[in-house]
């Protein structure tokens, strides 16, 4: 009854890091959509923002699951944590922004209008442009599919998880005493 007592508590990090990361991305993605689609470069800085606290969340629930664990910590335990964390938080903040990007049609426009005016800056851009429109046609004409939802999730969680067990080997390394 204790080993289960204690696989409770050791989920219990990871699900709060996981509610932690969904709310910092949902939140980024709240302003980009309200405020940064139609400014490219104020979109990818805030884009970099959500990027950068994820990976700080990420890593600090791994730190955070082996000071709970110990000397117990062991890679499988750390990396479950983080993936536990990578899951919940990419899942929600995907599903959310998906969910948003489907019942409010102008973001589609806004993003489209905002990158012909990033790339009319450039000199020479006419081909860059001329792709720029084609890409918006299909997407505009695409309907709502559950494979690409979960397709575009999977790529998310798993560009996430090669990182996570990253820093689940650089958390869970034992120090060398000598």
């Amino acid at each position: 009854m204790d080993s289960i007592q204690a696989g409770k508590n050791n989920l219990k990090i990871p699900v709060m890091m996981g509610l932690v990361l969904a709310a910092v991305k949902i939140i980024c993605s709240t302003i980009q959509f309200n405020y940064l689609l139609e400014d490219f470069r104020a979109s990818y800085i805030i884009f970099f923002i959500s990027l950068g606290l994820g990976f700080i969340i990420i890593a600090w629930s791994g730190f955070l699951q082996k000071k709970s664990l110990g000397e117990d910590a062991i890679l499988k335990h750390v990396f479950r944590g983080i993936f536990l964390t990578i899951l919940i938080g990419i899942f929600l903040a995907y599903t959310f922004e998906q969910v948003w990007m489907y019942a409010d049609s102008s973001i589609a426009e806004r993003i489209h209008t905002g990158q012909i005016s990033y790339l009319k800056s450039y000199p020479n851009s006419a081909a860059q442009l001329e792709k720029i429109e084609k890409q918006y046609t299909v997407a505009k004409n695409a309907p709502f599919s559950f494979v690409n939802f979960f397709t575009g999730l999977m790529v998310d969680i798993v560009r996430y998880s090669i990182l996570g067990f990253i820093f689940a080997l650089a958390i869970s390394r034992k120090k060398q005493v000598q």
